[in-house]
C-alpha cells in the first residue's frame, strides 16, 4: 500500500493544477481570437504562430507518478490537509497580531523602554528652570521648546536630573492617592522620609536605674551628663553619727497653701507637677515649690540604713538654685497625702492625670518636728547638676504596705547608689 501524501505533496499538487488550469483557459481564448481573426481575413490570411508559451511551468513542480497515484487513492486525506494548512496560517497570523499589539501597549505603558526615546545633549538647548512649586505644564513647555519640534505634545518624558534619572523615577501606581504618589516622589528626591506604619519612633539614649545605661554609666551617655562621673558634691550620701556639725540653725519658714497639681509618670517615678504660690524660705532665700516625687528605697542613708520610700520636694528660687526638701517614709500608717496622689496615678510613661483643685495639700507631708541635716549635693539622677541646697528631715512618716507594694510594682528600684562625700561639711540642726 501506497504511503499518504504529505503536506508539502498536496500543496505542489494545488500549484500544479492552479497552473494548467490557466494555461488551458488562456490557451483556449488565444486560438479562438486566432480563428476569428483568420475568418475574417480570409483563406488567405498567414496562420498565426504563438512564439512564447504563455505560462512556464518549471519541471521540479510537476507531480511524480507515486504522487499522482496517492491523490488517486486518498482524495480525503488531502483535502483534510489542505485545511489543516489554511487553519494552521490563519493561527499563526492570529498569533503574531496578538503578540504585536501587547508589545504596543507595553510600549505606551513603559515609555522608558520605548525604542524610540530620543537622546539629546542638553548641553546644546537653552537652560530649563523649576522648583519643587513651579508648574508641571510650564515645565513641560520649557523642556518641549528645549528639544525641539519633534516631540508629540502629549509625549511621557523621562527625565536625568544630575545623573540621577533611572534610579528615582517613581511610576504612577494605579489606585494610589495623590498624596501618596506626591509623598512617593518626595522620597525619592530625598525631600522627605516616609515612616512606616505601626513603627515607633527611635527613642533618644537615655538613662536608667540598672544595666548598661545605669547610674555607673551616667556620665558617659551624653556630654550634659559628664558630671555624674566627674563631680565632687554628689547626691545621695550616707549621714553618719559623729561626722556632722550639731549646733542651733535657723528655722524654715513654709507658706504652703492647697494648690493645682497633675500626676505624672515620666518613666523613673511619679511626679506631681505643683502650681500656686508654695514657697520655703531660708539661708536669706525664698524657694518656689515645683514638684515632688518618690524613690523607693530612700535615696539618702542615715547611718548606712535606707528607708523603704522617700518623697523629694523640688524647690527653685528666683536665680535658679534648688533647694531640695526630703523626707523619709518608714512603714506604717497610711499616708493622707501619697493616697491622694495614688488615686489619680497616670496609666503610662508621659501620661498626665489633673487632681480636682485645692486637693493636693504639701502640708500633709511634712512631719512636726522639723530639725534636719543639711549640705550642698547635686540632683540624684541626670544630668546631676551640682550647687543643690538639700534639706533632708531628721523624722520620718509613714506610708501603708499598700501604698508601698502599689508603687514598687511600677519602679521596684529607683535609687542612686551613694556618693562620696569629698570633706563636705554636713549640718546637723539641734
Amino acid at each position: 500500500m501506497n504511503a499518504p501524501p504529505t503536506r508539502t505533496t498536496t500543496r505542489r499538487l494545488r500549484t500544479v493544477l492552479w497552473q494548467v488550469a490557466s494555461l488551458l483557459l488562456l490557451t483556449g481564448i488565444g486560438v479562438g481570437l486566432a480563428r476569428a481573426d483568420d475568418t475574417s481575413k480570409g483563406d488567405d490570411a498567414p496562420e498565426k504562430k504563438f512564439d512564447k508559451p504563455l505560462i512556464k511551468i518549471p519541471r521540479s513542480d510537476l507531480p511524480t507518478k507515486a504522487d499522482m497515484e496517492s491523490m488517486a487513492e486518498n482524495p480525503p486525506l488531502a483535502a483534510k490537509n489542505a485545511k489543516s494548512d489554511k487553519a494552521a496560517k490563519n493561527a499563526k497570523n492570529a498569533k503574531a497580531a496578538k503578540e504585536a499589539k501587547e508589545a504596543k501597549e507595553a510600549n505606551d505603558e513603559r515609555p522608558e523602554k520605548s525604542e524610540r526615546r530620543s537622546k539629546v545633549d542638553m548641553n546644546t538647548k537653552a537652560d530649563i528652570t523649576a522648583t519643587t512649586s513651579s508648574n508641571p505644564k510650564e515645565v513641560g513647555a520649557q523642556l518641549r521648546e528645549a528639544l525641539g519640534g519633534g516631540i508629540a505634545p502629549h509625549k511621557k518624558l523621562t527625565l536625568v536630573v544630575d545623573g540621577k534619572g533611572a534610579a528615582n523615577y517613581v511610576e504612577p501606581v494605579r489606585g494610589r492617592s495623590a498624596a501618596q504618589y506626591r509623598q512617593a516622589r518626595a522620597a525619592a528626591l530625598g525631600l522627605y522620609t516616609p515612616i512606616q506604619l505601626g513603627a515607633r519612633p527611635v527613642a533618644p539614649v537615655t538613662w536608667s536605674y540598672e544595666g548598661d545605661n545605669g547610674p555607673a554609666n551616667w556620665g558617659k551617655l551624653k556630654p550634659d551628663f559628664s558630671v555624674c562621673g566627674t563631680g565632687q558634691r554628689q547626691s545621695p550620701i550616707n549621714i553618719q553619727d559623729g561626722n556632722t556639725l550639731q549646733g542651733p540653725a535657723e528655722p524654715i519658714v513654709f507658706h504652703y497653701t492647697p494648690s493645682m497639681a497633675s500626676v505624672v509618670d515620666d518613666g523613673h517615678t511619679i511626679e506631681v507637677d505643683v502650681e500656686g504660690d508654695n514657697t520655703l524660705t531660708i539661708r536669706g532665700s525664698t524657694y518656689r515649690l515645683t514638684e515632688i516625687n518618690f524613690h523607693a528605697p530612700a535615696e539618702t542613708e542615715i547611718n548606712f540604713k535606707r528607708a523603704p520610700m522617700s518623697v523629694q520636694l523640688i524647690h527653685r528660687n528666683d536665680d535658679g538654685q534648688l533647694a531640695v526638701l526630703a523626707v523619709q517614709l518608714e512603714i506604717g500608717d497610711a499616708s493622707p497625702l501619697v493616697d491622694k496622689v495614688w488615686t489619680y496615678l497616670p496609666l503610662d510613661t508621659a501620661d498626665r492625670v489633673r487632681m480636682p483643685n485645692g486637693l493636693f495639700n504639701v502640708t500633709e507631708i511634712l512631719p512636726t518636728d522639723q530639725r534636719y541635716f543639711q549640705f550642698i549635693g547635686s540632683l540624684t539622677s541626670p544630668p546631676c547638676s551640682e550647687g543643690v541646697l538639700w534639706i533632708v528631715f531628721k523624722q520620718p512618716l509613714s506610708v501603708s504596705a499598700a501604698q508601698h507594694k502599689l508603687f514598687t510594682q511600677l519602679f521596684p528600684m529607683n535609687t542612686r547608689p551613694t556618693q562620696p562625700l569629698n570633706g563636705r561639711p554636713i549640718r546637723e540642726a539641734q
